[in-house]
């Protein structure tokens, strides 16, 4: 069973990823991403500092009488075609064989949060795609396999503020766009240290000999920019063109997360709405 993450990033204000935080709109559309190395918010070229571990709930001699899990990043086959992460989980089979709980964390390189800009965030929204290949292990009555997220103020010895709550693994078989998670910017530190923690969870019995996958990874704008200017009210149809590299993603979905900034005079803000698609 493999799963897999992509698209992971910490984005302030108007920023769209991992994690995006908005400062209010009459401070203008300041943006800050997180981690600040871009390298850092995707895998395209490895793990860039993000680390991995793994660990079973009991005592057993793993992988022969116990299950197991695996991290590694994958260099191709992400939702845009370039790299991810991926936790595998192997379960066993036998007489001697332990069920309990696996569990597989990737986590993030430490970064400062400065808010957005250095100004207040008055939002925070956290974003990423997945896929996961676990309907053989669910299948067996008693398992379950899920994902969660965690934002950990190491400054604050290691208190966490959850993004997502365990989450099913389930409905992903393909790459899937994770809405948008809120989170109380308040809850939030500035010139404190942080880490992103992204955990798969896997509880199985002694007679599940299957394996499985969960990927994730950072994604990247399915659509060309469009700038229109729109009579106060007024409405707009506005045409998006799909990128080429995105086209056979985009086919499969019936929705997209369409991020909008707005200015009226000498205020501005950003938002992100889901939105049907409609094939011309």
């Amino acid at each position: 069973m493999n799963l897999g993450y992509r698209r992971i990033e910490t984005a302030v204000a108007a920023g769209l990823a991992c994690l995006a935080l908005a400062v209010p709109a009459s401070a203008g559309a300041a943006t800050s991403s997180y981690p600040p190395d871009a390298a850092a918010r995707g895998f395209g070229d490895g793990l860039a500092g993000w680390s991995a571990s793994t660990s079973f709930e009991g005592t057993c001699l793993a992988p022969l009488l116990c299950p197991s899990a695996t991290n590694a990043h994958q260099t191709s086959g992400g939702a845009d075609g370039s790299g991810f992460i991926r936790s595998a989980y192997q379960g066993v089979v036998g007489v001697m064989a332990v069920g309990g709980t696996t569990t597989a964390v990737y986590t993030s390189p430490q970064f400062t949060y400065r808010g957005a800009d250095g100004e207040a965030a008055t939002a925070v929204a956290f974003e990423m795609d997945r896929r996961a290949s676990v309907d053989q292990l669910l299948a067996v009555s008693g398992n379950s396999a899920n994902y969660s997220v965690r934002l950990v103020d190491v400054s604050a010895g290691g208190e966490a503020v959850t993004a997502i709550a365990p989450t099913t693994l389930a409905g992903a078989n393909s790459w899937s766009e994770v809405s948008p998670a809120a989170i109380d910017p308040g809850r939030l530190s500035a010139g404190h240290e942080y880490r992103i923690l992204i955990t798969s969870t896997y509880t199985t019995g002694t007679s599940v000999l299957v394996g499985g996958n969960a990927d994730y990874e950072k994604g990247k704008p399915a659509t060309t920019k469009r700038t229109v200017k729109v009579r106060k009210g007024r409405t707009k149809l506005v045409r998006l063109q799909v990128k080429p590299k995105a086209r056979s993603t985009v086919a499969k979905r019936k929705r997209l997360l369409i991020r909008q900034k707005v200015r009226a005079g000498k205020v501005s803000a950003t938002v992100f709405q889901p939105r049907k698609l409609i094939r011309r």
